[in-house]
């Protein structure tokens, strides 16, 4: 994915919306976020991705100018 196909917010509440509408599923939980650039929330999101079950979603965003990755899993 290139940077100008990343999707672009000012706030993570606003990325956490934007999931919620992509996914669109009454299911979602282990809702899990982190910037790229903090070593230890990546590992922390690797972490609770790995404790998922079910479908999951997991994209690249940008929040107020800074890399993040945001994710859930659904579908129970």
């Amino acid at each position: 994915m290139n940077v100008s196909q990343i999707p672009t917010f000012s706030t993570k509440e606003d990325a956490v919306c934007w999931m919620d509408e992509q996914v669109d599923d009454p299911y979602m939980d282990n809702f899990r976020f982190s910037f790229n650039d903090d070593q230890k929330g990546v590992e922390k999101y690797e972490m609770q991705r790995q404790d998922g079950c079910c479908g999951s979603f997991d994209t690249v965003v940008m929040v107020d100018g800074r890399e993040a990755t945001i994710g859930c899993n659904y579908g129970h």
